[in-house]
This record gives structure tokens, sequence and C-alpha cells, in this order.
């Protein structure tokens, strides 16, 4: 329940997806505290929905990592959702330990802080990879947890695994998890995205550097089981996402003693040759070069969301097209470049 001067902890609120969240829950009178080491983000997104929002006292932003966690006093914390966790794929597959090191250490300094002074609300950002090659499409949430095919869906099962058995022993604590699919696309109202530090090996990252800086663009493997041979994912709009979790919260606020997890998706799945093409064609960007490489260690074939359960308990459901992310996210590719 919204309290007066309810705070929210937002870890990883400078990212791609928390920066969004950050940006909604301003509209609902929350106090926002910002918790980010900045190792993948710039200040960049955080600046941008002060200049929109002019919330500066309703936002704080603490520039260190989950181990300082402590340093925000527990009064009026209503609740956190926990972004921070590396997420590339693909490093964490050259470089295992530091996705196991940061991804479990970063949510066990937030649920150390969370049963000292007893917060009532933790929403988790977990994702589709803890299903690995799920044995069918779509898949719910009945859908066994098995291997991952990467050690960042390796994490993401540890952490989820972690929050169970945090929450058997501390029932007056609401918890979720939200297993989020792919999500792309921004704001179209305020210039916040997807900007990371280094490489980046996100579809639509990759899209937008390509059309705007490089001239060849990977799709990697074409060999897959699928109709034309690419990988098919979920690919949800971030905006929706966002809303997402603003829902969340307010629901589980009205709980006593909560623990469940979600698919947040559209339920269609599309394949990489398509979206790619649909990118070029939204956006009337000419032809341009693409080159077909091999499978990328830790990417599965298929998976796309059976979104049912949230659509049914919660009343989610995902809502802006296709074309308009695409459309949002090539207008963020041009704001950057501009930009710097």
């Amino acid at each position: 329940m919204i309290t007066p001067n309810c705070k929210i902890i937002v870890t990883g609120g400078a990212g791609y997806i928390g920066s969004h969240v950050v940006y909604d829950l301003l509209d609902y009178d929350y106090k926002v505290l910002i918790l980010d080491n900045m190792s993948n983000s710039y200040s960049l997104n955080i600046d941008n929905i002060l200049i929109k929002k002019n919330v500066k006292n309703n936002l704080f932003v603490l520039q260190e990592g989950c181990e300082s966690v402590g340093k925000f006093s527990p009064e009026n914390i209503g609740g956190i959702i926990h972004f921070a966790a590396y997420k590339n794929v693909g490093e964490s597959v050259k470089d295992p330990l530091k996705y196991y090191n940061n991804n479990i250490n970063s949510l066990l300094n937030v649920l150390n802080y969370v049963k000292k002074y007893h917060i009532p609300n933790l929403i988790f950002s977990s994702s589709c990879t803890v299903y690995g090659e799920p044995d069918k499409v779509p898949v719910n949430e009945n859908e066994s947890i098995k291997e991952s095919a990467s050690p960042y869906g390796q994490s993401k099962i540890m952490c989820e695994r972690i929050l169970k058995d945090f929450y058997a022993e501390n029932r007056w604590a609401n918890i979720l998890s939200l297993r989020y699919f792919n999500p792309i696309g921004c704001y179209s109202s305020v210039p916040i995205g997807e900007n990371p530090k280094g490489s980046c090996e996100s579809l639509m990252s990759r899209l937008n550097r390509w059309v705007f800086e490089l001239d060849d663009f990977k799709i990697y493997g074409d060999n897959y089981d699928t109709p034309d041979g690419s990988a098919i994912r979920d690919y949800l709009d971030v905006g929706d996402l966002s809303r997402c979790h603003v829902e969340c919260l307010k629901y589980i606020m009205q709980k006593s003693g909560f623990y469940d997890y979600y698919n947040v998706g559209t339920g269609v799945g599309v394949s990489v040759k398509n979206l790619v093409n649909k990118y070029l064609e939204v956006n009337n960007v000419l032809n341009k070069s693409i080159q077909i490489t091999d499978r990328r260690k830790g990417d599965v074939s298929k998976i796309f969301a059976d979104p049912s359960k949230i659509q049914n308990h919660i009343g989610f459901k995902c809502v802006v097209p296709l074309e308009q992310s695409l459309k949002n996210s090539y207008e963020y590719g041009k704001y950057l470049l501009n930009k710097y």
C-alpha cells in the first residue's frame, strides 16, 4: 500500500530496465532511492529523468554496489526492486565466476538488508533463461527449471532458489520473481534507453550500432530447428515491462506473506531474421550487409512465453506493438549518435 513518503530502493536503477521503472515509479508519488555502481551504465538516463520530471527531491542516487545497501535508512522503505546484475550471456560463458560472484552476492546483500530491517516487499529481476532449452513452447511457469545454457541463466536459477529458501524462513515477506523474456524499445517521451559501457550482445543495441556506426551485422546461427533457421525469441517493449513492475509492486503491497514467480512476455515468438528485417522496414533503412556466423554458446533455439498466469493473477498484458518498439529504439540510437 502506498503511504506518505514511501520509498522504493531500485538497485541497478541507472540501467536500461531500471531507469524506465524509476521513471514510472516517480509518477506514482514514490520516493526512489537508486543504488548503482555504474559498472555497466552511465548517469545519462538519470540526468534525463531529472530534466524531464524535475523531481530532484524525490530521487536519490548512490553510486555504489549492493554491498552498500545498508547506507539507506530503513525508515519508510516500502520495497526493493532488484535489477543489479551482469547480463551478457556470451560474457558469462567466458567468465562464469564473474557472474556467479556478482549476481549471487548482490542478492545476498539485499536479502540481509531485507531481513535485518523487515523490508516488506521485494521484486527480483529474473529471466526466461531459467527454463534452459524448453521442452515445448510457449513455455509456462509449470515448466521444470533445468540446466541453463549459460552461467548467466544458472545464476538466475540459483538466485530464485535462494529467494525460495529465504521465504520459507521469513514468511512475513512478499517476494516476487519476474521471469522476463527479451526487452526492446524505450520510451519516446524521455531519452532513456540501453547504452551499456563496453560491448553489448543484446540484439537491439547491436542493431543500432550497426545502422549508425558499423558496416556489418552478425546473425548468430541460421541452422536452428526453426522455420528460417534463426533463433526465435519473445520481444517485449521495455515500457510494458516497466509498467509490469509497478503493477506487481502495487499488487504485492496488498499481501502479507507472499511468494510467486511470473513470466513476462508477449506470447509471440519472432525469429532474429524477421526482427532484423522488420527493424529495417519500419525505420526506412536501406539494405546493409548481414553476415551469418556460428551460433553463440549459451543460446537456445527458441523460447517464448505463455503469459496467462500474470494476466489472470494481476491483469497485466503487454500492449505495445513490435513496430513501435523498433521505431523507438531507432530514435534512441539517433539520439545517442547526436549526443556523442
